[in-house]
């Protein structure tokens, strides 16, 4: 796909990129919405924005309240480009870039896009499901307006964000005389000239390479990294967009297939890299018209007990393979019947048209959950539930997971072993649900504290339950 100079205007949604690859160029997406703005969404989704507009977009209520939601493991890059070619991201809303997700992230670091947040109480971007240990996620180069404070970015935890207030542009997307100053090299998360920062300039390179259309030098250089490299996102994103450039070429086949199960085989004791390697392998499969081992892959996957973000992505991702397999003609075209009847009645679809309502559906699921407590696994838990934290012991960053069988008032609070309370997580009224909340190791005034064993008390209508957790520092 290569979009030049588009303007786009809508209603219930703005737009909806999915499975995309290829290059957005001098586009203009701009219109309130009423559900969300720009949604980007599928395992192998991975536009390349340069010099485009998202502005005035985002619904001014409800679960997307953002002008662009990159959601469900796409991982776009802004401002793709050498010299740099700038985006402009200007609205009055809750977040003007929204990630969901652990895995791979959007390409941002660096590439000197425009962040104009007009709404006071807005924030400029949102980071669902983050990982309890991350590494940073670098967003430095960019240009801000307001100059940014950690408190602009969700959640406010300088050890989740990287940014610094840099004037890159102001002239607006690739505009003349915009570079006010050097962003520095594309070259993410502070590296210092070793192989891991190679690797991401070799990515940064083959990406180019892929924006321009030569698919051959960038399959070449993304089979390298993935034999190659020993970071784990240049690795996963490499193998991502293998599955997206060889549907350009000629040398498609079982090599891929067999690549991307070794992956799988070599991580599996791990949990991102499994689930994002399966779903590789269903859009592999979906992109050859097998519709049935991809139906397969998906099944297997939902079945083997998926976070609920997760659930929610292969179950889009279930949703597009019936669709696209209901939409061909000739042979290959239907389900067996057993395959359609082991399909769960809800993502069963009966049309292209119900398959977009379904969609929809899970869309909202998706956009439910706040920062920091994302999706429930299950729609309604059956029980009370406080689980262990994780991981136990910590250092500075734990999870605390909770169910909800229906809805009531939640506290949950956490105390030192004399009874003083620390600091107090919740203590409000949610919803029935399955929740995760992270503890940064900080009191209530922020301040961090000591190593030592902490309790964590959960009451909830009648239910009240405690743990004990250990910090080290």
């Amino acid at each position: 796909v290569d979009f030049d100079s588009v303007t786009v205007k809508c209603n219930t949604a703005n737009s909806y990129v999915k499975k995309v690859s290829g290059q957005f160029k001098h586009c203009v997406f701009e219109g309130r919405t009423t559900d969300y703005g720009v949604f980007l969404t599928s395992a192998t989704c991975n536009p390349a924005f340069t010099c485009c507009q998202f502005q005035n977009m985002a619904p001014i209520s409800g679960s997307y309240m953002t002008t662009v939601f990159s959601a469900t493991g796409c991982n776009p890059s802004f401002g793709t480009g050498n010299p740099v070619e700038p985006n402009t991201f200007s609205d009055t809303s809750g977040y003007l870039l929204t990630i969901q997700g652990t895995g791979l992230l959007p390409v941002i670091n660096k590439r000197g896009n425009n962040f104009y947040q007009h709404d006071a109480s807005g924030r400029f971007m949102e980071w669902r499901e983050c990982p309890i240990n991350p590494t940073l996620f670098s967003i430095q180069g960019q240009y801000w307006e307001p100059t940014p404070s950690i408190a602009l970015f969700t959640p406010s935890m300088a050890s989740y964000w990287r940014y610094s207030p840099y004037r890159v542009s102001l002239a607006g997307p690739c505009e003349a005389g915009g570079l006010l100053t050097d962003p520095g090299p594309v070259a993410g998360r502070d590296r210092t000239l070793d192989e891991d920062s190679l690797a991401m300039d070799t990515l940064d390179y083959a990406i180019q390479l892929e924006v321009e259309e030569d698919f051959a030098a960038a399959q070449a250089i993304y089979l390298h990294l993935v034999r190659t490299t020993e970071d784990w996102q240049v690795r996963w994103q490499a193998a991502t967009r293998l599955v997206t450039t060889e549907v350009h070429l000629e040398n498609g086949g079982q090599w891929l297939e067999n690549l991307i199960d070794s992956l799988i085989a070599v991580e599996d004791s791990s949990y991102d890299g499994p689930v994002l390697g399966h779903r590789l392998l269903a859009n592999y499969h979906l992109n050859h018209a097998e519709y049935q081992p991809a139906i397969d892959i998906c099944l297997d996957v939902l079945e083997s007990g998926l976070l609920f973000h997760d659930s929610i992505a292969v179950a889009m991702e279930l949703v597009g393979i019936q669709m696209a397999a209901g939409v061909q003609e000739g042979e290959g075209g239907g389900l067996d019947e057993n395959r359609w009847a082991r399909i769960p009645d809800g993502l069963r679809i009966k049309s292209f048209t119900h398959g977009m309502e379904v969609e929809k559906k899970l869309l909202h699921l998706l956009g439910s959950g706040g920062h920091q407590i994302p999706e429930p696994r299950e729609i309604v838990p059956t029980a009370f539930q406080l689980y262990q934290n994780h991981p136990n012991p910590f250092n500075p960053t734990t999870e605390i997971r909770f169910d909800l069988p229906e809805a009531l008032r939640v506290e949950l609070k956490v105390f030192n072993t004399l009874g003083q309370l620390v600091a107090t997580l919740a203590d409000e009224t949610r919803p029935a649900g399955a929740y995760r909340i992270l503890w940064d190791s900080k009191n209530t005034a922020g301040i961090p504290m000591a190593s030592g064993v902490y309790v964590y008390q959960l009451k909830a209508g009648n239910f009240t339950d405690a743990k004990k957790m250990v910090l080290i520092r």
